[in-house]
């Protein structure tokens, strides 16, 4: 999840990045029957992935290094995170006496599911490996993409049917490899989408900030109103609901928010700050009971209004995660990344 083009960081893509964690913890703060966690839901993981698939174009599909040398090096970006969060979360229920639930994260580990939001790690590794293989394939971009969004989509269509819309109560070993390809596939689409935005991008330089922000707008409240047609979504257990509505929205919202960014937030230090340790926040907000301690206090301090309780419930998690991230990054910095024995 790195945010570099040659040397220099590209702030506006932490921005982007920062505001889409900051959706993640309130569309998880509350979800109940709220209207605001529905439309969250429709494009704030979308947003990730077409980031990454912008950078994968900024650097040119690393088409000056073997296939194979990159392949290995983003999965130790990606999945030493998720193995080093992943044993966090077991030693925590180790600890509370739940070796039932650690039993069950390891599961989830080992099949590469991950235990609650650890499942966008992997998602987003083999998402970007479909999209990096097919890159130096002699596939064209866009049947390569065809044939796996007709997957997913059929897959998802079938289980959403079979479910009935809802979260299934008994996930078997199959289930969680299915479902795991199928949202990696559904990821690679929106990275595909961030990719071809980004290499199409200089053309549309030209307009200026003003229209491609005016366009951008117009873009997002075009998907809010596809969202909202196609009401609650949930991208762990591929639910689209409409697939077309569904792409439609992510696509839009996400592209839009991106593009919004790139013209008017491109320097924004909390956002920056929230955008860089997003992995963080990710890995820790829901698999260990930030939340649950912020609704706590809240139940005891909250204004009794539900919106307002869910932005100060938000706020609160986002300030103890503050502290989560000095706290992995001045201790125990190895769980980002793999230590270099070349180092010292």
């Amino acid at each position: 999840m790195e945010t570099k083009s040659g040397t220099q960081r590209q702030a506006w893509i932490d921005c982007a990045r920062g505001i889409a964690i900051i959706l993640v913890v309130l569309g998880h703060y509350d979800l109940g029957q709220n209207p605001l966690c529905k439309w969250i839901s429709s494009f704030h993981l979308a947003v990730f992935f077409m980031l990454s698939g912008i950078l994968v174009a900024m650097r040119g599909g690393y088409a000056d290094q073997p296939l194979g040398k990159v392949l290995l090096h983003r999965t130790k970006q990606l999945l030493y995170p998720f193995f080093t969060f992943s044993l966090l979360v077991m030693l925590y229920y180790v600890l509370l006496g739940r070796g039932g639930d650690a039993a069950r994260v390891l599961r989830y580990t080992l099949t590469l599911e991950g235990h609650n939001t650890l499942w966008f790690l992997p998602a987003l590794w083999m998402a970007e490996c479909m999209l990096l293989v097919l890159l130096r394939s002699r596939i064209p971009d866009w049947l390569g993409t065809a044939v796996i969004l007709l997957g997913t989509t059929v897959y998802a269509a079938l289980q959403y049917y079979a479910i009935g819309g809802a979260i299934p109560a008994e996930e078997g070993p199959l289930f969680l490899i299915l479902n795991g390809l199928c949202r990696a596939g559904i990821g690679f689409v929106m990275m595909m989408a961030g990719y071809q935005g980004c290499r199409q991008a200089q053309r549309w330089q030209g307009i200026g900030r003003g229209k491609a922000a005016l366009a951008a707008c117009t873009c997002f409240a075009v998907g809010f109103i596809c969202g909202r047609l196609n009401g609650m979504v949930d991208m762990h257990y591929c639910v689209q609901s409409n697939p077309i509505l569904y792409y439609a929205a992510a696509l839009l919202q996400a592209g839009g928010l991106i593009v919004l960014c790139a013209c008017a937030v491109r320097r924004c230090a909390p956002l920056e700050y929230l955008g860089r340790n997003s992995l963080i926040i990710m890995a820790t907000h829901y698999p260990l009971p930030v939340i649950n301690l912020a609704q706590g206090i809240m139940r005891r301090m909250g204004t009794g209004m539900r919106y307002a309780d869910g932005l100060i419930g938000c706020a609160l998690v986002l300030l103890m995660e503050i502290g989560i991230i000095c706290l992995i990054r001045r201790c125990f910095p190895f769980m980002l990344r793999l230590p270099d024995r070349r180092e010292g």
